[in-house]
């Protein structure tokens, strides 16, 4: 297309909570919206299709509405760090986008006419980094806290069972 230049894509690893996320679409049909906010979270976990979760995603109170979904979530220099995905639909100002790394390593392979095929083990987890070892005294410094555990999912055939959540949907002790 002519006229037209992509925009740098950045490294959405590289995020940390509070930086500024600039989200474009064109909610509710209004083309060429932009709105601003910050990386209010990420390694998020959010529902999806079923009884899915959709892990690893960024989560930021940049307004995103029915309209952004598949627009860029962009960072203050103007590179693309997630695509805009979903909000969550019990709350004002919760957004979610899929991690532009996540995008590019998937992007090869939908190229060539693939489809991104994820598996399903029935938790709700989230990514254990050193702040959540140590408010919930863990032994361990990574990995991943089982919060939920969805009813006759592969995981609880497994055994596993979920720490819960707190009143702020935090897991559990």
């Amino acid at each position: 297309l002519v006229g037209i230049t992509p925009l740098k894509m950045g490294d959405s690893d590289a995020l940390k909570p509070g930086q500024m996320a600039i989200a474009l679409g064109s909610p509710y049909g209004l083309e060429g919206s932009i709105t601003a906010g910050i990386v209010s979270g990420v390694g998020r976990s959010m529902p999806g299709s079923g009884d899915r979760t959709i892990a690893n995603v960024i989560q930021t109170d940049a307004a995103i509405n029915p309209g952004n979904s598949g627009g860029p979530l962009l960072n203050s220099a103007g590179e693309v760090i997630g695509i805009n995905t979903a909000i969550e639909p019990s709350s004002t100002g919760i957004g979610f986008c899929v991690p532009i790394n996540t995008a590019k390593s998937l992007l090869p392979a939908l190229l060539k006419g693939g489809e991104v095929k994820t598996a399903w083990d029935g938790i709700y987890g989230v990514y254990i980094d050193e702040d959540l070892a140590t408010t919930l005294n863990l032994p361990v410094k990574s990995g991943a806290y089982v919060v939920t555990v969805t009813k006759d999912s592969p995981a609880e055939k497994a055994g596993l069972k979920g720490s819960g959540q707190n009143q702020q949907n935090e897991p559990a002790v």
